[in-house]
């Protein structure tokens, strides 16, 4: 039941940010999501993601925000 809820709560999260980075004007900086995340009243769950983006890199697109948080979600094991 557990792993039920969290699936459940990782699928509205990434709705959340879908929903976030729709309509955004690429490139932009982490900082840029986040002030845009606040204004759209985002889940707090989504602005804890956004907050592990990198404030010093430019994102092209919302397949490289995604991106870049499913790779500190589920980092590879012995990746240095």
């Amino acid at each position: 039941m557990l792993q039920a809820q969290q699936s459940a709560s990782r699928s509205s999260s990434r709705e959340d940010l879908a929903r976030i980075l729709t309509g955004v004007h690429y490139p932009v900086t982490a900082e840029d999501l986040m002030v845009l995340a606040l204004r759209r009243r985002t889940p707090s769950e989504v602005l804890w993601q956004l907050n592990q983006l990198p404030y010093d890199r430019r994102f092209n697109s919302a397949a490289d925000v995604a991106g870049y948080l499913d790779a500190v979600a589920s980092p590879t094991l012995g990746r240095n």
